[in-house]
């Protein structure tokens, strides 16, 4: 069976379980003569209640360009050298909710797989935080490859 890979799509949240992922996704891509999206999703920040908003910091538009500035520098940073001008790699920064985000853009790119980590949580902690990575899974119209 012959895979036809274009684009693989590598979310990352900049933890070391990410970091592990990335070069599995540059391999892949070179393998198949696909490019890589890296992207990063930055939480998107709940509206405050307008009786309790002196509270809530909210970030300043200059802010937020400076968030996506340095995320953008970052991604740049994690294109590992022995695939810098081998492999074309792009980078997004997106907001919003991190399995949606990935989701929509693995649609919106036509990713021909997602290379995802997962932090391997199990117990109360994946039952209060949740997985994006199973989200991915679950949802994703395009195969995954999840990298523990």
């Amino acid at each position: 069976m012959e895979l036809d890979f274009k684009t693989v799509l590598a979310p990352t949240d900049f933890s070391e379980a990410s970091d592990k992922a990335i070069p599995f996704a540059f391999r892949l891509a070179k393998d198949h003569g696909a490019a890589v999206l890296l992207v990063h999703v930055v939480d998107a920040l709940p509206m405050p209640s307008p009786l309790y908003a002196h509270y809530y910091a909210v970030p300043s538009p200059e802010q937020i360009v400076a968030i996506e500035k340095q995320s953008e520098e970052a991604l740049r940073s994690r294109i590992p050298a022995e695939y810098r001008g081998t492999v074309r790699a792009d980078v997004a920064v997106v907001h919003g909710e991190a399995s949606q985000e990935i989701l929509r853009l693995s649609v919106e790119r036509h990713a021909s797989v997602i290379v995802i980590a997962t932090h391997g949580r199990t117990g109360l902690k994946h039952l209060l935080l949740g997985s994006v990575a199973e989200k991915v899974v679950r949802h994703a119209t395009c195969p995954v490859f999840v990298v523990r």
